[in-house]
């Protein structure tokens, strides 16, 4: 099979820093206040959207973390952006931020100033445990005020949201309480959480757990790595595919074969998917599977790739940031 290559570059987000003021159960991207604080500097930022633009991507989402933990830092990179002939659809928000101050209308009419017309603002349970919806209804106003759109995602949660006291935040507990044990995994499939990062051990307390035949009887390769219209670029200098955080290709390494030598686990994920990934892992690194089996593939591949980022120094670029494995 030929080395992997990425098709050109279609549409993505950037990640301006994985610090975030939650830590929601969903969390793909294993965000959390103890991560590194280290916001996406001018430099760093030009290099990602000049990088991606020369590859074909025009259009770009801001995620994270929580972009606004660090306003001017946002700016600049709206900045970059703009300068590289980069559109930016939107910005992620979990609403943590709002006050009720007129610092939120300042920043609201910065964005403006650089482009942005919408934000996406996070409503779900798993932001709730930790975030009051009255800051998220706030925002709503706000945004509105200064002819900022916005983009819930998603607004199917807002009857549960609306039924709990808006002023607290409801841990996922209290959720199941009241709206029935199969809630958790219910809001999961409704808000298309995919099972890596945080979401993983959240779903691990409500799911089944399956032996290692089982969890590998459906071989198939993970296509999903070559695709290009939901990726995303990091802070580190990360290109990292659709939907799968922990991996990594070098944004320098872009538009050329990514050949066995240097990405030896993307491509056996790729040709092999995650069945070839544990079959390589068991004979290169004595990998042995938990007695108490995975949830799912994901999950499977997820402890893999924890334990070769914790023994192995030959492949830990292609399994950035690190700070994701611990």
């Amino acid at each position: 099979m030929s080395p992997m290559k990425l098709p050109s570059l279609m549409s993505g987000g950037l990640i301006p820093t994985y610090c975030c003021s939650s830590a929601c159960g969903h969390c793909l991207y294993g965000c959390h206040p103890r991560r590194d604080r280290t916001y996406i500097d001018r430099a760093a930022a030009d290099h990602c959207v000049k990088t991606v633009k020369a590859l074909g991507c025009r259009v770009m989402h801001i995620g994270g973390g929580e972009p606004f933990l660090r306003p001017e830092g946002l700016y600049e990179v709206l900045e970059s952006a703009a300068e590289a002939g980069i559109h930016i659809e939107y910005v992620e928000t979990n609403s943590s931020w709002f006050t009720g101050s007129e610092r939120v209308n300042t920043i609201l009419r910065e964005l403006k100033a650089r482009g942005v017309d919408t934000l996406l603002l996070s409503i779900s349970p798993f932001h709730n445990a930790a975030i009051p919806f009255r800051k998220v209804t706030g925002l709503m106003q706000a945004c509105e005020a200064n002819g900022v759109g916005i983009f819930p995602w998603t607004a199917a949660m807002l009857p549960e949201l609306q039924a709990m006291d808006p002023d607290t935040p409801h841990s996922l507990d209290e959720y199941r309480e009241r709206f029935g044990n199969g809630f958790v995994v219910e809001a999961m499939h409704r808000y298309g959480v995919i099972p890596g990062g945080t979401a993983l051990k959240t779903l691990a307390s409500y799911m089944p757990r399956h032996d290692i035949d089982t969890v590998l009887s459906s071989p198939s390769p993970c296509a999903r790595l070559l695709s290009t219209t939901h990726f995303h670029v990091d802070l580190y200098g990360n290109y990292v595919p659709c939907l799968c955080p922990g991996l990594s290709v070098d944004l320098n390494d872009l538009g050329q074969e990514l050949g066995e030598d240097r990405y030896p686990l993307l491509n056996i994920l790729v040709r092999d998917g995650v069945r070839g990934l544990f079959d390589h892992a068991v004979a290169e690194h004595g990998f042995e599977p938990s007695p108490d089996g995975y949830i799912h593939p994901c999950d499977l591949c997820h402890a893999i790739r924890t334990t070769l980022a914790h023994q192995d120094t030959h492949h830990t670029h292609e399994l950035q940031p690190l700070e994701f494995y611990e």
